[in-house]
């Protein structure tokens, strides 16, 4: 069971050539930046885990009042704490990666291992449903859309019901306005299908629940994340489909596409 985490700032601005990159929690209420951490090097933010102490990270800048034509990088150690030792989450060694191409933008290098809940613990993630990403598309872009897509969608009512955060470079976060629950969607998520279809697609995009572990999300929530998740299926469908050249690609991944489909109860008109 996973209690607490805390991040560790590892360099400071001057040295990693960066501005902004605050660690911060979040408002409850509308999701905004409530407190931000200032980064220096060796301080650490410790935190309980539940969805009341709902966070993320500023993105990265070029500092502007350097000579330095470095890239931007910021360091920082993320851990984890848990009361099980056996379901802590498993990091391959470096030994264990696929070398890929350095001109592949979607380098194995890149690709996270899917990461394991331990199902008897509530305040866990429930995991909804993973869609595959074929390799010869890019991941930042698909992130990039999908992020533009669900601002545009949440803000087609009036007051928004959802508010959508971007959660480290690859994470989205979809808060419910009675904050019962949240989903989540991370991309470059390495995949663990070893069928001989997979081979189109080494990542993909994983979707899953979290609540406080008090209390389940509110019936109202179930309802709207449904309707809201078919309409990511179908921008995901498009954007993973478009381009595809292989009628065994296309049967895949539209097989893929329905199996998450018949996971959600309803669907809007």
């Amino acid at each position: 069971k996973r209690v607490a985490a805390s991040i560790l700032y590892l360099n400071d601005p001057e040295v990693g050539n960066f501005a902004e990159g605050e660690f911060y929690f979040a408002n409850r209420s509308n999701g905004e930046v409530d407190e931000a951490v200032p980064v220096e090097s060796g301080k650490m933010i410790y935190f309980t885990s539940s969805v009341s102490n709902l966070h993320g990270a500023l993105p990265v800048q070029r500092r502007t009042d350097s000579a330095s034509d470095a890239e931007p990088r910021r360091l920082a150690l993320a851990m984890w704490y848990v009361t099980d030792k056996e379901l802590e989450e498993y990091v391959p060694t470096f030994k264990d990666s696929k070398q890929m191409p350095a001109a592949d933008s979607n380098a194995q290098k890149r690709y996270k291992p899917k990461r394991i809940h331990d199902p008897n613990d509530p305040t866990a993630p429930r995991e909804l449903f993973t869609i595959p990403i074929p390799t010869r598309l890019d991941i930042d872009g698909l992130f990039q859309s999908m992020g533009e897509y669900l601002v545009f969608k949440t803000q087609q009512s009036r007051p928004p019901s959802w508010k959508v955060n971007r959660y480290a470079e690859d994470t989205l976060h979809v808060l419910f306005k009675d904050h019962s629950a949240m989903f989540s969607i991370e991309f470059g998520v390495a995949s663990d299908d070893d069928s001989s279809a997979a081979a189109y697609a080494e990542s993909c995009v994983v979707v899953e629940r979290h609540t406080d572990g008090r209390k389940p999300a509110s019936l109202q929530y179930m309802l709207q994340e449904s309707v809201l998740l078919h309409a990511v299926l179908d921008v995901l469908s498009r954007l993973v489909l478009e381009g595809s050249d292989h009628d065994d690609e296309r049967d895949y991944l539209d097989g893929e596409v329905e199996r998450a489909r018949s996971t959600l109860p309803a669907r809007g008109a």
